[in-house]
């Protein structure tokens, strides 16, 4: 093998170690900079879901169809009642 064929076999090597580097690189920072958002992500999700199952189990206990469930119920995912059922008049004065 010449010399020259020698000389362009390692430049050509010596290229493809840069870019195989350059990805590297690219990589672990696309990685470092995404890594504390993903976390987010995951609890956007797990919070989502659980908000869900909330509004199906007050659905289930009031026995009403998601159709005629409350705005307050659709728009948040759950209600907190207002008032409370053995309210009085009497205790308005205490």
């Amino acid at each position: 093998m010449c010399w020259s064929c020698q000389q362009t076999s390692k430049q050509e090597w010596g290229a493809n170690l840069q870019l195989f580097n350059l990805g590297a690189i690219i990589g672990a920072l696309f990685i470092v900079i995404l890594a504390p958002f993903w976390s987010y992500v995951v609890m956007w999700v797990e919070v989502k879901k659980l908000a869900l199952q909330v509004k199906a189990n007050h659905l289930e206990v009031t026995g009403q169809s998601e159709s005629e469930g409350s705005e307050s119920a659709n728009r948040i995912g759950f209600v907190i009642p207002c008032e409370d059922e053995d309210w009085d008049e009497e205790d308005e004065t205490a």
